[in-house]
């Protein structure tokens, strides 16, 4: 089966970071700084105020994505915090999700079926590595989500669906009302990566027998039509496709947010078109 290689659908578009936490800059500048000891005050601020519902999954998320890209200094200097500090979750958390996007960086964004080898094996040896910082930071913190979402989002990638759903457990258990861990599970659903609409469908249904509110179901039944709208489109059904992308659309504006331009983005698009104008606004 061909499989997308809408990287930048899966590993999620950058959100705006909030004052809540910093200046997106802060912790990059304590890393080229060598401030460990800052460093590691900042970022385990951010998970003691997650652990404490005082900041969200979205906010922690976006406390570590200044790791995604890093020059050769700031690799040198993160690879130094993680050896000063065997123990710190902060550092193991950083370097694992840096060696994860390096990981995706080098998998590229061509269908698998266009992806030389040895971009795929390169992937996996950072993955590998990155596994094994993620997995280290795990007894290092009381509430390790961020470190489950990470290590899902890479078992998705890798295709490996038992343990991912053994993660997508762990991960409700640690945050029950999550939203950034379902709805990477539901893009792996999507048929063109292995999954059905039934099983989308069946899904969503589960979630809603777990609780999830109204505005988490939303989300998941966005990612659902949008994919769907994406097929028929492929399929030359414009007419249906259009139908699938306006319920999409209407949905991402109930969430608000940056919900349409981090789990849609095939809605965002859309939306530049005169015939989608009048249900983006």
């Amino acid at each position: 089966m061909r499989s997308h290689g809408g990287i930048a659908a899966l590993v999620i578009l950058a959100l705006v970071f909030t004052s809540a936490i910093a200046d997106d800059g802060d912790a990059i500048t304590l890393l080229r700084k060598r401030d460990f000891a800052g460093i590691e005050t900042l970022l385990a601020g951010v998970q003691n105020r997650f652990e404490n519902g005082a900041l969200s999954e979205i906010e922690l998320r976006n406390a570590y994505r200044p790791f995604y890209t890093l020059d050769v200094q700031g690799v040198t200097n993160l690879t130094e915090w993680v050896n000063r500090a065997p123990t710190s979750y902060p550092a193991h958390l950083a370097m694992g999700i840096y060696l994860k996007r390096k990981g995706i960086d080098a998998r590229g964004t061509a269908y698998i079926s266009d992806t030389p080898q040895q971009n795929i094996d390169l992937m996996r040896q950072y993955h590998a590595q990155a596994k094994i910082q993620l997995e280290k930071s795990l007894s290092l913190t009381k509430a390790p989500y961020l470190s489950v979402w990470h290590l899902l989002d890479m078992a998705i990638f890798s295709g490996d669906r038992d343990i991912s759903r053994e993660l997508l457990s762990v991960a409700n258990g640690l945050l029950p009302n999550n939203r950034l861990a379902r709805n990477r599970y539901m893009v792996s659903l999507e048929p063109r990566w292995g999954g059905s609409y039934a099983e989308m469908e069946d899904f969503v249904r589960t979630c809603r027998r777990e609780g999830v509110e109204e505005d988490g179901i939303a989300q998941l039944e966005a990612i659902m039509h949008t994919d769907i709208g994406s097929s028929l489109e492929e399929q030359g059904n414009i007419r249906e496709a259009r139908n699938h992308f306006i319920m999409a659309i209407e949905l991402a504006k109930k969430i608000g947010g940056d919900f349409r331009k981090d789990w849609i983005p095939a809605t965002n698009y859309r939306c530049t078109k005169p015939e989608f104008a009048a249900y983006c606004q």
